[in-house]
């Protein structure tokens, strides 16, 4: 089945269609996440990773051992995780060492489930709540996009929101920060970052919530949606549907 691309701005059970602007209702999982073989009966998308984590209610994965023997053992909970271009993994989380070694909210793991020691970039220091890396993001030219609660990202004063190279090091020309924690963020065919959180500012900006970023981190002054939610915006995340 084939879909048109489409913007879906997700709390809990519902979702928000950009092109028709509908509420709908769906349920929302809670629980692991898990790597499944290629034969498992999935849609196509979905067959090589599948992630399934919901919020601070969700239950972590501190060190689950997949079938395949993929255990990269952080000893905290994932919050975020992303494929990179090469086939490697960042994942990013509460977590203080990852198979031993010491990785301090985020890290790098091969295809096979070691961690890369050369990665040893890390994030720390917060403004509401606890140092967390919530949500995690490669761009098409392999670069990492990290959002949560930090105010240092490797090394590099970032609130909230940043941007690695593809070998961990910051990228210095991505200037964007969040007013409070950024907990999705999804990349665009056209490398606008769409930022979604529990923020009211971006860059100076008013935006409750949601709002856009041109490629070099400054703010898309055009994209101003302003989510009209019953209830605290406290899981909002995003996701593009383009096949």
């Amino acid at each position: 089945m084939n879909h048109q691309p489409c913007s879906e701005h997700s709390y809990i059970g519902f979702h928000l269609k950009e092109e028709t602007g509908e509420w709908l209702q769906r349920p929302h999982v809670f629980g692991k996440i898990h790597r499944l073989q290629a034969n498992t009966s999935l849609p196509r998308p979905l067959l090589s990773l599948v992630l399934l984590f919901a919020g601070l209610l969700a239950v972590p994965l501190i060190g689950q051992s997949a079938n395949d023997g993929f255990d990269p053992n952080p000893n905290g909970p994932v919050y975020g995780i992303a494929l990179e271009t090469n086939g490697d993994i960042i994942i990013g989380g509460t977590f203080t060492s990852v198979g031993g070694a010491a990785h301090n909210r985020i890290a790098n793991v091969k295809s096979f489930g070691l961690v890369d020691p050369t990665f040893t970039t890390d994030a720390s220091g917060y403004r509401f709540g606890y140092t967390t890396v919530y949500s995690l993001a490669v761009q098409h030219d392999g670069k990492i996009l990290v959002g949560g609660d930090f105010t240092t990202l490797a090394g590099d004063l970032h609130t909230n929101i940043g941007r690695l190279l593809i070998n961990g090091l910051p990228d210095t020309d991505f200037n964007a920060w969040a007013n409070s924690r950024v907990s999705s963020r999804v990349v665009q065919s056209d490398n606008k970052i769409l930022v979604a959180g529990w923020f009211y500012g971006l860059n100076n900006w008013a935006r409750p919530n949601i709002g856009r970023l041109k490629p070099d981190g400054s703010s898309d002054i055009t994209f101003f949606p302003v989510p009209n939610f019953p209830f605290p915006t406290s899981f909002i995340q995003i996701s593009v549907i383009t096949a």
